[in-house]
């Protein structure tokens, strides 16, 4: 924003307060009925003097917003009504004669009124709290908000007679359009009605679409109507006249303040403070009200008017502190959430996570839980798989600034919970901060259970995927190999059979004889491919031991076999051991070149597969499965897909260590 623009936006409000000391100047001259300074005096003061310094805020904070012009022009137009106005009065009924201009300014102040209350309670309301309608089909309601603002304007204007409270005639005064004036005011009434009761329908909308944040929004000017509206049905007993009068201008300053504080709530720091004060005290005025109002009411029948007075007061003051109280833990949990109350928000938690559906919902249960029962703007739940990060569920729009929390399980991080201050605060409040670490103990549990639920559903992807790869490998084998073998000695019998000559069908039979054993072991191929012969001739440690030697006197490295009988164990969890122990030793005496390895077996719970060697270890690119044929990468696969775990590691005597446990949920 130019500095000039600047100076003309706090111009407003400066030249506001000038023209509002310039009528407390002359209303020493001219002085007014009490009743006529509360019902039109004092509501232009208050509209004078709050609006154009709410309007140069949000202009400051927000260039160009509609509604802090609104409220520039309704001010200042509020201001210069009254300064007019009692120009008028000093100049044509307290001392005649004694100002210029005396005419000219009772016709001003006769239609200046309407730019001050009209348009905020019409364009004000339509408009509210982001400048723009809720929709195009509204703008209809601007063209009936502008016709409230007009018609008035031109009824009042070219009305003929005598200027109101004043002892001036009309100059512009029309006889002949009487009539149409008085339709011009009758037809801007209606208009009036219609336009309000379309900007609260309009605000009714905002509300049933708008999230929790825009409702935190409006909650502050609905509550502060809600009292305002409420204070007029209070019975207009005798006593009670003047001090519901300086209720109702309290009631409206709240009013204005809520619309600032609402427009202003993420720019200024400290609103979710001013709304919690101001809905506090709004509704222990409004209540106090009440019971004041309903005692007096009470009592009078019994003693007299001082008497009830005095007792209704005694009354309203013995309540006053504890309602005070009561109301602020009510606004607390309105505006805060359940930050107080650290069981309910547990339990609500939990039961949003018990009633989720699937995986993906008990994430997006856990971001709208905290942001709901905090009340927070924005929420994000971060999931960590290995080094990566990824935003698995949010509750709320963007934000440029968050409080990371860590999600842990089993003292292992998870995720992370991120979370963005509330409206106009930078940090979190310490009982926010107390409120979430509680709560990332369940939301913790949920991204480790979503997290394995995931790694599940992609290790039996992976399952079915290699299941089908195997098929087509299976099927490509026995259809190009195996078949066409088969059919080609059966093609040789009937060649031999038609032959008449001894010697060629013997050398046929020779060679058909040496194609069906190629087909026999074809078929041991494939067979063995699908499960290994020597696992259910030997079993999976004598199988093992057979391995064992093989290598011992092909290699020269000394492999020993340490296990017990090991029997019953589930066919997949048999295979997976036998194919990692292989595959461990393989590459132990390839690419160590150890003197000795030992392989151990253990079973408890689960079966542990351990191959230790004490050779020169392994390059780092080998330990991540690089350039070793089906390599460490597929045997971490085939422990996966059981669910178990493979590490590798340096061995405690130099060498190193392949350790695999698989569980035996199938036994």
């Amino acid at each position: 924003m130019s500095r000039m623009g600047g100076r003309l936006i706090w111009g407003a409000p400066v030249a506001s307060g000038l023209l509002l000391a310039a009528t407390g100047a002359l209303a020493l001259g001219a002085p007014v009925p009490s009743d006529h300074f509360l019902d039109q005096v004092l509501p232009n003061v208050v509209l004078g003097l709050v609006l154009p310094l709410l309007g140069a805020i949000v202009l400051s904070k927000l260039p160009g917003h509609p509604l802090g012009r609104l409220w520039v022009l309704t001010g200042v137009a509020g201001a210069l009504t009254l300064a007019v106005h009692t120009y008028a009065l000093f100049g044509s009924v307290v001392r005649p004669g004694a100002v210029p201009f005396t005419a000219v300014a009772a016709w001003v102040s006769s239609w200046l009124w309407v730019l001050g209350f009209t348009p905020l309670l019409t364009l004000g309301l339509l408009l509210f709290p982001d400048g723009r309608l809720p929709s195009s089909r509204w703008r209809p309601l601007l063209a009936v908000a502008g016709a409230a603002v007009v018609l008035p304007i031109l009824g009042q204007a070219l009305a003929p007679g005598r200027l109101e409270q004043t002892a001036v005639e009309n100059p512009l005064g029309v006889p002949a359009l009487a009539e149409l004036t008085a339709l011009f005011r009758g037809a801007g009434a209606l208009c009036f009605t219609v336009a309000v009761a379309g900007g609260a329908a309009a605000l009714v909308v905002r509300w049933r679409r708008g999230g929790p944040e825009q409702r935190r929004q409006l909650a502050l000017p609905a509550v502060a109507a809600g009292l305002l509206g409420a204070t007029f049905l209070v019975p207009a007993a005798d006593p009670l006249l003047p001090w519901l009068d300086t209720v109702i201008i309290a009631e409206v300053t709240l009013l204005l303040l809520s619309f600032g504080v609402a427009v202003l709530r993420d720019r200024v720091a400290g609103a979710e403070v001013v709304l919690r004060r101001s809905l506090t005290y709004g509704l222990l005025t409004g209540a106090l009200t009440f019971t004041y109002a309903a005692a007096v009411a009470t009592l009078s029948a019994l003693v007299n008017d001082r008497g009830a007075d005095l007792l209704a007061a005694v009354a309203t003051a013995l309540i006053a502190m504890p309602l005070r109280d009561r109301l602020r833990r009510i606004v607390d949990r309105a505006v805060y959430g359940e930050r107080f109350d650290p069981f309910t928000a547990l339990d609500r938690l939990n039961q949003r996570l018990d009633g989720a559906a699937d995986p993906e919902s008990v994430l997006t249960g856990v971001a709208e839980s905290v942001a709901t029962i905090l009340r927070l703007p924005s929420v994000r739940v971060v999931v960590i798989s290995g080094d990566n990060e990824v935003v698995a569920a949010s509750a709320g729009a963007d934000r440029a600034s968050w409080t990371r929390l860590p999600l842990r399980h089993h003292d292992e991080q998870v995720g992370a919970l991120l979370v963005a201050p509330r409206s106009g605060q930078t940090i979190l409040d310490p009982r926010d901060l107390r409120m979430l670490e509680a709560l990332c103990r369940p939301a913790g549990a949920a991204v480790a259970a979503v997290r394995m639920s995931t790694e599940l559903r992609r290790s039996r992807q992976r399952i079915v995927a290699a299941r089908e790869e195997e098929r087509r490998r299976l099927r490509r084998d026995l259809h190009d190999g195996l078949g066409p073998t088969l059919a080609g000695i059966g093609l040789g019998l009937e060649v031999a059979r038609a032959a008449s000559d001894p010697i060629a069908v013997d050398r046929l039979l020779i060679e058909l004889k040496q194609e069906a054993a190629a087909a026999v072991l074809d078929v041991r191929r494939l067979v063995e491919d699908l499960r290994p012969p020597a696992l259910d001739e030997l079993g999976l440690v004598g199988a093992l031991r057979e391995h064992a030697d093989r290598i011992t006197h092909r290699n020269g490295c000394a492999v020993t076999v340490k296990a017990a009988a090991i029997e019953g164990l589930p066919a997949a969890v048999e295979v997976a051991a036998y194919r990692i122990a292989m595959e461990a030793v393989t590459n132990a005496v390839r690419h160590a070149h150890p003197s000795a390895c030992l392989l151990a077996l253990a079973l408890d719970d689960v079966l542990t597969v351990e191959v230790t060697d004490n050779g020169s270890g392994m390059p780092a690119s080998q330990v991540d499965g690089l350039g070793l044929g089906v390599g460490l990468a597929a045997m971490r696969e085939r422990a996966t897909e059981l669910g178990g775990t493979l590490r590798v590691g340096a061995g405690r005597e130099g060498g190193t260590t392949v350790i695999a446990r698989l569980p035996l949920q199938g036994r």
